[in-house]
């Protein structure tokens, strides 16, 4: 439940529907910083005409730096749970990029301004549980097959059509 946010221009002008979460974890989960990312990749420009380079392909790789100070908190955590452990060191670690959903429900949708794109994004951490079903819903929309189940939870839409999102539970 820990982690970073880097501001960024895209991030600011959406920040607001993202605020229910935002309150449950600042206080001790969540740290806000000013990084690369708000000068260069897609957070940081909001429009690119079609035939330019995108964002996304100039950053192909989110390959973040991961925090020593979690690390550490982690590493205590253990030891004040499991005393036996106190000195375990880490050896090595790594850091990614979560995506994620204002309603934390991901977002398995046809694009309907763009014929033929279909996104699966949003997961907030759960991409290997939910991927083999996700795989699956995916490759029915793209062979513009009937899915299996109602899939209007997951649309992109409803962010925009005036749906009222639900606000799960934060921990």
């Amino acid at each position: 439940g820990y982690g970073r946010v880097e501001l960024a221009p895209q991030n600011l002008r959406h920040s607001v529907k993202f605020r229910t979460m935002f309150r449950s974890k600042l206080k001790k989960k969540l740290k806000i910083r000013v990084g690369a990312s708000f000068f260069h990749g897609p957070e940081a420009s909001a429009t690119w005409r079609d035939d330019d380079v995108s964002p996304f392909e100039e950053t192909r790789v989110l390959d973040p730096r991961p925090d020593t100070e979690w690390l550490e908190r982690a590493l205590q955590n253990v030891s004040s749970v499991f005393p036996e452990l106190a000195g375990l060191r880490i050896a090595h670690a790594w850091a990614g990029a979560i995506d994620t959903t204002p309603d934390l429900v991901p977002v398995i949708s046809k694009v309907n301004a763009k014929p033929g794109l279909v996104i699966a994004s949003g997961f907030s951490g759960h991409g290997f549980g939910l991927g083999p079903g996700a795989g699956m819903l995916v490759s029915r929309l793209v062979m513009d097959e009937a899915p299996q189940f109602d899939i209007e939870p997951y649309r992109l839409a409803r962010f925009s059509d005036g749906t009222k999102l639900s606000s799960p539970e934060m921990m």
